[in-house]
Formats: C-alpha cells, structure tokens, sequence
C-alpha cells in the first residue's frame, strides 16, 4: 500500500525561522495576515511555498481533504480498496503534500478531525487553523415543522464525485436501509471507480 506519514523535526516555523512574525493562532481572522502571503492548495503548491519562505512571506497551505496517510487508510479499512487502487493517494502525490507541509508557515484545514491528522503526523499545532465550511444558517435553515410534516417524501441529494472516498458507500447503504420508505435519493457527479 501506500504510505505517507512521517514525523517532522524543528521549531514551530519549520525549522528554520520561516514566517515566525506571521505564525499565530487565528482565530477565524485571516485578514491582514494573508496580504503579501503566498497561498495555495495542497498537492499544487510547493513551489509558491517556497518562493514566499525565500521572500520572507509567509507560505499558506490550504489542505482541503484528509491527510493523504489518513485518507489512504480510511479508504483501505473503510472502503476495503485494494493496494494500487487508482481512489488511493498516489506515493508521489503523498510526498509532495508533505514537502508542502514542510513548507508552510500556516496550514488551514476544514475540521478538527484534519488538524487531528497533521497533529499525528507531526505537524506543530501552532502552524494548524481549523476554518470550518458551513452554510450561513439565516438564508438556508430547515423547513418549519408544519412544513416538513407536509412534505409526503425526504429528499436527500448528493453532489459530488462519486466514489469510495465521498462516502458513498454509506449513502448507499443508507438508501437500502430505507427502502420502502417516502425518501428519495440523488446522486450528482462523475463517476469514479
């Protein structure tokens, strides 16, 4: 199989004093803090990291998915998949993200779960910001009671590719389970095997 995990020496700053002014908790406030930065995408980014640690910038990763050791595991034991499956985060792919981790001075993840990950893979707590996705609740919220008892079926949608590591496997098991009840699903997206 895969793996990608491995530990990180150094200080808070990687070891080398990148970015040690701009490296802080934050509380959900990036502004100020990401003008001037060089910022990207994990698995897309590390030579943006490295330009903005060699300008005395501030290098932001945004990990948006699991860790790839994280996500290589779930998708072995939860998913069942195969060694050399083509859903599994290839090895140099693994690599790139860690030399990305290497490089960041700050890296923002979607949930507690992921900085849980990083925290695994020894990435210094103090380079981690969790910034939580959401829906801003006042313009979507659920339906009044009297309306949702109205409703004759639950509708329940999907949108994404759909594949072992969205979890469709479990949305899928889900619909079977409630077969014969007033619900419908619908997936939406490519397909992936």
């Amino acid at each position: 199989g895969v793996s990608c995990g491995r530990r990180r020496g150094g200080d808070a700053t990687g070891g080398e004093g990148r970015g040690a002014a701009c490296v802080r908790p934050l509380g959900g406030d990036l502004d100020g803090v990401v003008r001037g930065a060089g910022t990207g995408i994990s698995g897309y980014t590390e030579m943006t990291l490295r330009a903005a640690s060699a300008a005395g910038r501030l290098g932001i990763l945004h990990l948006t998915d699991s860790h790839p050791a994280a996500k290589n595991r779930y998708l072995r034991e939860l998913g069942g998949l195969p060694a050399g499956h083509p859903e599994l985060v290839a090895g140099d792919v693994c690599a790139r993200v860690e030399r990305e981790l290497d490089e960041a001075g700050l890296v923002l993840v979607p949930s507690r779960l992921v900085a849980d990950q990083l925290a695994a893979a020894g990435v210094p707590a103090d380079r981690v910001d969790v910034e939580a996705r959401g829906v801003n609740v006042l313009e979507f919220s659920p339906l009044s009671p009297s309306r949702a008892t109205s409703q004759a079926k639950l509708r329940c949608l999907f949108v994404g590719q759909v594949c072992h590591r969205k979890g469709v496997r479990f949305l899928l098991e889900a619909a079977r389970r409630l077969a014969g009840l007033p619900v419908t699903f619908t997936l939406v997206g490519p397909l992936r095997s």
